[in-house]
């Protein structure tokens, strides 16, 4: 014959055909519908997500506009900040008010800068 290489095979004990087991329609149907659910509640949850997230941009971004109406007439109350080592770096890094220290030794002194519409403090 014109087969060649594949009769050959066959003729000296090939391989066998492969035998693929029974689908199980009913467990495929599950996993469809279970995957279908979780698409659903993903699509959900991305989109509660995604309102937050614009809540939040929008209030900030609110609360940056009357910061700095509020700095730009000289009204702001440095009063509002806290302590800039409080609530930014963990106590051993901590030296005096304005002072932090670095992870081999070195301080670095604390600026305050207006970021993002609010007073922050950096190195």
């Amino acid at each position: 014959g014109g087969g060649g290489l594949t009769e050959g095979v066959m003729q000296h004990g090939g391989l066998p055909p492969i035998r693929q087991a029974p689908i199980n329609e009913v467990h495929t149907e599950m996993v469809r519908v279970k995957e279908l659910q979780r698409e659903i509640f993903c699509n959900a949850k991305s989109r509660k997500v995604f309102r937050a997230q614009k809540e939040a941009a929008t209030q900030q971004l609110e609360r940056s506009m009357s910061d700095s109406a509020l700095a730009r007439a000289g009204r702001f109350d440095p009063a509002t900040v806290r302590n800039p080592n409080t609530c930014r770096y963990v106590r051993h890094q901590r030296q005096h008010k304005h002072q932090v220290l670095q992870g081999d030794g070195r301080s670095k002194i604390l600026s305050r800068v207006f970021l993002n519409g609010e007073w922050t403090y950096c190195t």
